[in-house]
C-alpha cells in the first residue's frame, strides 16, 4: 500500500498489519520479515531501577461533558454489471444506509448544562443521515462551548468562588495540594471550579493556574470501532482545514477518531510600545 501524505510529497509505503509507514519498498520489505513473527504491538520496557513519575496534573481533570450516541441502519439492495465470470470478484447485493440516530448529552452538573437529548429520523431516501449527524454534533458542541464561555465568566474571578464556613475551615487545615497530593508548604491557595463556582480544595499556585476545563468533548458511539463509524466517518472531511487524528485497528476499523472543531474566533490586541497604542 503507497500514499502521499500532506506533510510530504513523497510516496510512503505502509505495512498492512501494523500501519507504520516507510519511505522505500527495501525499508518496508525489511520489516516485514520482523513484523509477521511478532505481536502487531512492539512492547518497550523502561530501564532496570528507573522509576515513572505522573506530572501532567493538568489532564486529571474530570471531563465535564460526555455525548452518547446510536445509530440504525437498514439493508438497501444494489444493483450493478454482471462480473466476469472467468475472474475472481465480489457481487455487492446491499448497501447499508443509516436511517436514524439518537444524541444524549450529560454533564456533571446539571446546573452547568441540562440533559439534552436529540433525536433523528430520516424523512426521505435523499436525507443524508450521517451529513446530518456530523452537523447536529457540530451545533451541539458550540452549545456547549457557549455554557461554559458563560458559566467562566460568571466565577473567572476568586470573589465569585462560592465559600462556606465548612470551606474555610478546610482550607486553613489542609497540608496537601488537592491536585498534586504533594505538601503544600507555604505555597497554598483556594482552587474552586469555573462552572460551578465552588470551591474544590487548596492547592499550589502552580498547580491552580495549569488545573483547566478540558477542551475535549468524548462522544461514545454504540459499536463505533465495529460498524457504526462505517456510517459517517467519510463525513468527517474538512473543508475548513480542520485538523482529524485517527487511531486505527485495521485500514477499516478504528479504535477512535476526533476532529478539531472551530466554536469561536477572536482578534489579539497588539500593544504598540513605542506610543502605548492598541493596534
Amino acid at each position: 500500500m503507497s500514499r502521499r501524505t500532506e506533510t510530504s510529497h513523497n510516496a510512503m509505503h505502509y505495512c498492512k498489519r501494523c500501519l507504520n509507514g516507510f519511505t522505500t519498498r527495501s525499508a518496508l520489505s525489511n520489516h516485514k520479515t520482523r513484523c509477521n513473527i511478532l505481536p502487531a504491538t512492539l512492547r518497550k520496557l523502561p530501564e532496570p531501577d528507573t522509576k515513572l513519575f505522573f506530572k501532567n496534573y493538568d489532564h486529571s481533570m474530570r471531563v465535564p461533558f460526555t455525548i452518547y450516541s446510536d445509530f440504525e441502519a437498514c439493508l438497501i439492495p444494489t444493483d450493478s454489471c454482471q462480473p466476469n465470470p472467468h475472474l475472481s470478484y465480489t457481487n455487492k447485493k446491499q448497501k447499508h444506509k443509516p436511517v436514524s440516530f439518537y444524541i444524549y448529552v450529560k454533564c456533571f452538573d446539571d446546573s452547568v448544562f441540562k440533559p439534552l437529548l436529540v433525536g433523528y429520523r430520516a424523512k426521505s431516501e435523499d436525507d443524508d443521515v450521517g451529513q446530518i449527524f456530523i452537523d447536529k454534533l457540530k451545533e451541539i458542541v458550540k452549545q456547549i462551548y457557549q455554557a461554559i464561555k458563560d458559566r467562566k465568566n460568571r466565577f473567572k474571578d476568586i470573589d465569585d468562588m462560592i465559600y462556606t464556613y465548612e470551606d474555610i475551615k478546610n482550607f486553613k487545615a489542609a497540608t496537601v495540594c488537592h491536585i498534586c497530593k504533594k505538601d503544600l508548604g507555604g505555597d497554598k491557595v483556594r482552587d474552586h471550579c469555573h462552572l460551578t463556582g465552588k470551591f474544590r480544595g487548596a492547592a499550589h499556585n502552580d498547580c491552580n493556574l495549569i488545573y483547566k476545563v478540558p477542551a475535549l468533548i468524548p462522544v461514545i458511539i454504540h459499536d463505533l470501532s465495529g460498524y457504526d463509524a462505517h456510517l459517517f466517518i467519510k463525513k468527517l472531511k474538512s473543508m475548513g482545514g480542520e485538523e482529524i487524528k485517527c487511531i486505527p485497528k485495521t485500514e477499516e476499523n478504528y479504535i477512535s477518531f476526533s476532529k478539531k472543531i472551530t466554536v469561536d474566533t477572536y482578534q489579539k490586541e497588539v500593544i504598540n510600545k513605542k506610543n502605548g497604542k492598541k493596534n
